[in-house]
């Protein structure tokens, strides 16, 4: 990577910058139907939402998820863009961060490959300079800090020096577990004081 300078900001994308609960939430459930499993109730899936979608498949199904996560893929992609959009307002706050000469880049828990076909389907593809999604064998994912870390590592930065906006307590745990600047959003799934609760430093109720 060759930054421009030695500032770095990470953005989560799912709640963050998209709104995309319906579509994510619609797609868990189409994969469970696919086999003929019961689907999540919307309720079961906010109360369980820090357990990752492949243990909650497991405990769904009594055995390997790995076809579950497969057909999870294939729904959300076949599906995503019927709900979902962007934030209102963040549209203005990117184009803002894409005119300073701040490097920007996604920490995301999409796998990698999905994310960016996101990115790019939703127009997003300019603003961030790199993609970082899961299944990457060089990096444990959100809460552990190791994900954003390895983004500064690419970039060459101080920690102290980064910023991390996201919506979820594991954005604020993998940015404090860092040492960057935890920005909380609160227009997703998460209200003002869980984020702080969570180690968020600052809270932004609307993208403005």
């Amino acid at each position: 990577m060759n930054p421009s300078n030695d500032r770095l900001l990470l953005f989560d994308l799912d709640g963050t910058i998209l709104y995309s609960k319906d579509a994510i939430f619609g797609a868990i459930n189409l994969a469970l139907l696919r086999f003929d499993l019961e689907p999540f109730s919307e309720d079961e899936l906010i109360r369980h939402i820090r357990i990752p979608l492949e243990e909650k498949y497991r405990q769904r199904c009594g055995g390997d998820p790995k076809p579950l996560m497969a057909a999870f893929r294939e729904e959300y992609l076949r599906t995503y863009r019927e709900t979902t959009y962007i934030h209102r307002g963040m549209l203005t706050i990117l184009d803002r961060v894409h005119e300073a000469p701040n490097p920007a880049v996604l920490v995301t828990l999409k796998e990698g490959a999905e994310a960016e076909q996101v990115v790019r389907e939703m127009g997003l593809e300019k603003y961030f300079q790199a993609v970082y999604g899961s299944q990457n064998p060089a990096y444990r994912t959100k809460p552990s800090p190791e994900h954003m870390l390895y983004a500064l590592s690419e970039f060459g930065v101080e920690a102290e020096k980064c910023a991390m906006v996201g919506d979820m307590r594991g954005d604020m745990l993998s940015a404090r577990g860092a040492g960057i600047t935890a920005i909380g959003v609160a227009w997703c799934l998460r209200s003002p004081a869980q984020l702080v609760e969570a180690g968020a430093d600052f809270v932004a109720t609307e993208p403005e």
